[in-house]
């Protein structure tokens, strides 16, 4: 009768692994004396990776040997309480049910390192496959702290490196003369370009992993791969292709971060052009409509009071009288206006006049620059008289205009 119904059981519990779809998204469970530490399985070898696929098997024989050992431990402690010595069958199922609710396969499990940090890593970046999600009330309350955290961080991060690429992107277009790509749309197309590439690039990245983890009927389809990449880059995270975090490990977790932290940056940039390209083109006029209602509103005063303020502390504090209004061009030489600007820059607000008077500044600075290099130019060949006119004319500017020049 018992044996009977330990077969019975045991074929429930094979039904319940095959029914609820075992998973290992937070824990790691194989023979370590056989494949190794599970905690420094940092790139898996070929035995850890036939363990991680195999996990299923090994938990169940872990839970049969577990279950063993608690109906022999409490079928002597009945046996040692019976006056007869026999046991009842009421009493035998009493320690059947002791057994099966004290065994456990988590025996040879650990924390999937790998598994956890992919998960985080997909909350903060707001994919969010759905394949891992939190149970209990402690787990979710976790996620629900830290997540929030970390996406507006990330938010604001990604942003302001989108914008810094950007910037090196037009840096880059002046530098080596490639006037067209500088045009808003081409320079939206560029981004698209590029977006789509790495793209791409994920998508076979991602193929291949799935081939060297994933037994061959489960490998999804290459034009499947494409679409797990751009349900990635967008951050929808559909949930219908995901990569399985049962066979990460932290190699991978880390190459995939790097892989999505490009790609996302691409896509910033890209989403960047093409807000500047749609309000360029559609409403061309918005900035200086809202700059003359600025002027116009009571906030407009205020400022230009605070200007003028600023502007007087700075002509104070140096003990020299600097231009007052924005009418006076009478800037000096080359040397003053350097020492205006670095007046300017030094101030410690940061009001929309002073940068404006900081362009101006700088403007007529290099406009001198570039009128100073072309008269040497136009001097000829003659090493002495242009020795001379680089020690008169640019002399100690030489440095403040390179370093000028490079902001």
């Amino acid at each position: 009768y018992i044996g009977q119904l330990i077969q019975e059981v045991s074929l429930q519990v094979e039904l319940e692994f095959v029914s609820q779809d075992l998973t290992f998204d937070w824990i790691r469970c194989w023979n370590e004396t056989r494949f190794g530490p599970i905690m420094t399985a940092y790139i898996p070898t070929e035995k850890q990776l036939l363990a991680a696929q195999t996990q299923a098997l090994f938990y169940e024989s872990s839970w049969e040997q577990s279950f063993d050992s608690w109906y022999d431990l409490y079928l002597d402690e009945a046996k040692a309480n019976s006056t007869s010595g026999n046991l009842t069958l009421d009493e035998l199922e009493v320690v059947f049910s002791k057994a099966l609710s004290q065994a456990t396969g988590r025996g040879g499990c650990q924390v999937n390192q790998a598994g956890t940090t992919w998960f985080f890593f997909t909350v903060m970046t707001t994919v969010g496959y759905g394949n891992q999600a939190p149970v209990s009330t402690g787990g979710r309350c976790l996620v629900a702290t830290f997540g929030f955290f970390t996406i507006i961080c990330f938010g604001a991060i990604l942003a302001n490196t989108g914008n810094i690429v950007a910037v090196i992107y037009d840096d880059l277009v002046k530098k080596f003369n490639l006037t067209p790509l500088s045009r808003p749309l081409w320079s939206c197309l560029f981004w698209a370009v590029l977006t789509a590439c790495w793209t791409l690039g994920l998508g076979a990245f991602a193929l291949r992993f799935w081939k060297n983890r994933l037994p061959s009927f489960d490998v999804p389809s290459p034009q499947d791969a494409r679409w797990f990449a751009y349900i990635s880059t967008t951050t929808v995270g559909l949930g219908d292709y995901f990569l399985e975090p049962e066979v990460m490990f932290a190699a991978d977790a880390l190459y995939f971060s790097f892989i999505y932290l490009v790609a996302f940056t691409f896509f910033a940039a890209f989403l960047t052009r093409l807000s500047d390209y749609i309000l360029g083109y559609f409403f061309p006029d918005a900035g200086e409509v809202l700059k003359l209602r600025l002027e116009k509103s009571n906030f407009g005063v205020v400022q230009k009071q605070t200007e003028k303020h600023h502007e007087g502390q700075i002509q104070s504090a140096d003990g020299e009288t600097g231009p007052t209004t924005d009418d006076d061009n009478s800037f000096g030489s080359s040397e003053d206006l350097v020492d205006m600007l670095v007046k300017y820059v030094k101030s410690p607000a940061r009001t929309l006049g002073i940068v404006g008077r900081e362009e101006e500044l700088l403007l007529e600075l290099l406009k001198r620059v570039k009128e100073e290099r072309l008269e040497l130019k136009y001097m000829g060949a003659r090493p002495a008289i242009r020795h001379q006119m680089a020690s008169r004319n640019l002399g100690s500017l030489a440095t403040s205009v390179a370093n000028l020049e490079t902001k």
